[in-house]
């Protein structure tokens, strides 16, 4: 009875490990940052064509261009194309995902992207391959 009672009643081997504390912590972090934006639904529609510029600078300042964007929207979803004057490589298909009033895509060729706040018909933001600043207007069609 004693071997019995000895096993048993040593508290000490029936603490968990560390290790496994801190992997419960680490996974328990890694499910709730996956919730983050990418399940915040839609709070605005981008559907439609964007215009504008993008500037590597301040306003004047040299490094810039105009900036069109077309969109189509379902759901959280976005797909359409971007063109970039003077700049192909950096044009072409994207897709991306609106989540509240954020907007953000990828070229499919993996070229750049863009990350955008829409503030009714109008959104601004950075690209994701220089850093330029974008101003967008939605064009009336």
């Amino acid at each position: 009875m004693s071997n019995t009672h000895s096993k048993l009643g040593n508290r000490q081997d029936m603490r968990p490990f560390p290790w496994v504390i801190g992997l419960l912590l680490l996974v328990s972090a890694g499910c709730a940052s996956s919730q983050s934006a990418s399940s915040v639904p839609p709070s605005v529609e981008v559907t439609g064509t964007w215009a504008g510029t993008w500037n590597l600078g301040g306003p004047g300042t040299p490094g810039g261009g105009d900036y069109i964007l077309r969109l189509q929207q379902t759901g959280s979803a976005v797909r359409g194309e971007v063109t970039i004057s003077g700049y192909a490589n950096l044009s072409g298909a994207l897709e991306g995902r609106v989540a509240g009033n954020e907007l953000s895509f990828r070229l499919l060729s993996g070229a750049s992207g863009a990350e955008l706040t829409v503030t009714g018909n109008e959104m601004s933001g950075y690209t994701t391959a220089t850093g330029a600043r974008l101003s967008l207007r939605r064009r009336q069609e």
